[in-house]
């Protein structure tokens, strides 16, 4: 589970590519662009100033990772107003065992599991007041 990526073509292995030689090559360089082969989830904020939903996106596809984008977060760190996340770690939970079905003998079972999984997210999003997972 990945939380709020940062665009790696702003950095380089050195720091923030604006901090770095020019000719400094960016960390997407050093990024896998195939699925990982492995269950992966990436959860992001539709405003985040360190990256776009559709740079985001792009990643997660090649990728092969879930995306859950939880609205208009902010970058989730402690400075939007982020701090312990019980929301964050009840979805990291419920991808753990959606994860561990799919790696399940019973297909039937990995694809009930992973129905699942789509209707929680859908259910953490709509819960409520306000938005769960942002606590907003």
């Amino acid at each position: 589970m990945l939380v709020a990526p940062a665009d790696p073509e702003r950095f380089s292995p050195l720091g923030l590519r604006a901090d770095a030689p020019a000719a400094a090559d960016t960390l997407a360089t050093a990024l896998p662009k195939q699925d990982l082969g492995f269950p992966s989830l990436v959860v992001a904020s539709s405003n985040d100033p360190w990256m776009t939903i559709p740079k985001v996106s792009g990643w997660t596809q090649a990728w092969g990772s879930r995306f859950i984008d939880i609205g208009q977060a902010g970058h989730i760190n402690t400075e939007s107003g982020f701090g312990p996340w019980p929301a964050g770690l009840a979805l990291l939970h419920l991808f753990q065992r959606t994860a561990r079905a799919a790696a399940a003998p019973s297909r039937t079972s990995a694809i009930s599991t992973a129905g699942a999984f789509d209707r929680r997210i859908a259910w953490f999003a709509t819960r409520g007041e306000g938005n769960t997972l942002t606590g907003s």
